[in-house]
């Protein structure tokens, strides 16, 4: 039982990981200067301050929605490994927080896309149409 519980408290730590870094990014570093600590930062999010409000904002919004998408689902898998025996439910909840932990990479994808497609190399925002 004990290993279930902190099984369970592992799944349910990154959605709501990926809610807090969501909100996060999206109320408080999409309206600050460009950090070279935290936030989202590549080479292309950090040309200018519009680059970083719009990457920031853009990929914040993106976590919120997926950890809220994913919390229900790690509820489901906790109970899922209810009552299973102590390896099988350390074995399969160590797979699922591992492909969590990928998960949490997601937005980085669509957030780079988005970039690109409103940006040019120089970070200068491309006339849209």
């Amino acid at each position: 039982m004990i290993v279930w519980a902190v099984i369970s408290a592992c799944l349910l730590l990154f959605p709501m990981l990926m809610i807090f870094i969501g909100l996060y990014m999206r109320r408080r570093l999409a309206f600050k200067d460009i950090s070279y600590f935290s936030g989202y930062r590549t080479r292309r999010s950090t040309k200018n301050k519009d680059t970083w409000y719009f990457a920031n904002s853009y990929c914040g919004r993106l976590m919120l929605y997926l950890g809220i998408i994913f919390l229900p689902l790690s509820v489901a898998a906790i109970i899922a490994l209810f009552g299973l025996d102590e390896t099988t439910t350390a074995i399969r909840g160590a797979l699922i927080i591992t492909g969590q932990s990928l998960l949490i990479t997601i937005p980085i994808i669509p957030t780079e896309i988005a970039l690109r497609k409103r940006f040019d190399i120089n970070g200068k925002r491309l006339i849209e149409s």
